[in-house]
């Protein structure tokens, strides 16, 4: 059990990378090059960084439980159905956004593990893109309308 406890939190410290990485690349490389653009198209391309933060980071969690499946550890699903890939990233999709649909009956111990570490730094990532938005959206908004 400890080295999925491992995996957890490897995921998890990757995900945050993640996400810090493409937030800091919006903030600091892309949106000051496109100062030409509409402040609106601004918010928008940092959200559109967001999304892409977040489809990276529930591929990684659903492609590491998928290739673990097939390598023959205990994570994925012990119904004796054999699931596809799909089936993986459609689980992290859910876990991830708290969604709840997750047939977590069916999970193996391990793979409820990671889903629902998986689930609470979804909800962290969520809102730090929420916070994200936010800021920009103020300052680019007090541009616009002449107050820094």
């Amino acid at each position: 059990m400890l080295g999925y406890i491992l995996l957890t939190l490897s995921l998890v410290g990757a995900t945050v990378l993640i996400h810090y990485e493409a937030m800091q690349w919006a903030a600091l490389r892309v949106l000051p090059r496109l100062n030409f653009l509409p402040t609106r198209s601004l918010v928008i391309v940092g959200v559109l960084v967001c999304m892409a933060a977040h489809f990276l980071e529930v591929m990684l969690f659903g492609t590491v439980l998928f290739a673990l499946s097939r390598l023959g550890f205990a994570v994925g699903y012990d119904d004796g159905l054999r699931r596809s890939f799909l089936d993986f990233i459609n689980a992290s999709i859910e876990s991830y956004t708290s969604l709840g649909l997750v047939d977590s009956g069916h999970m193996t111990p391990a793979h409820r593990l990671v889903s629902g570490a998986e689930a609470l730094t979804g909800l962290v990532m969520i809102t730090w893109s929420a916070s994200f938005t936010y800021l920009l959206m103020e300052r680019y908004w007090r541009q616009r309308h002449g107050r820094h």
